[in-house]
C-alpha cells in the first residue's frame, strides 16, 4: 500500500515539530505533552483490545 504525498508531508511536518519542540518550549510544556502522548498510546492499546478483539485484559500473566 503506497502512502500519498500529502500523508508523507504531514508525517514529516509532525516529526519535525516534535523534534524541535523540546528546544523551544518550556520544560513544563514538554512534560505535559509527553504525558499526553503516553496516555494516547495507552488509549490506543485499550481500544485495540476492547474494540477490535473483544478481550478484557487486566494485566495478569
Amino acid at each position: 500500500m503506497r502512502r500519498s504525498t500529502r500523508e508523507l508531508r504531514t508525517l514529516g511536518i509532525t516529526v519535525s515539530v516534535l523534534l524541535v519542540l523540546p528546544a523551544v518550549a518550556s520544560p513544563y510544556a514538554v512534560i505535559v505533552l509527553s504525558s499526553a502522548v503516553a496516555l494516547a498510546i495507552a488509549c490506543l492499546g485499550v481500544n485495540l483490545l476492547l474494540g477490535y478483539t473483544g478481550l478484557v485484559s487486566l494485566g495478569h500473566g
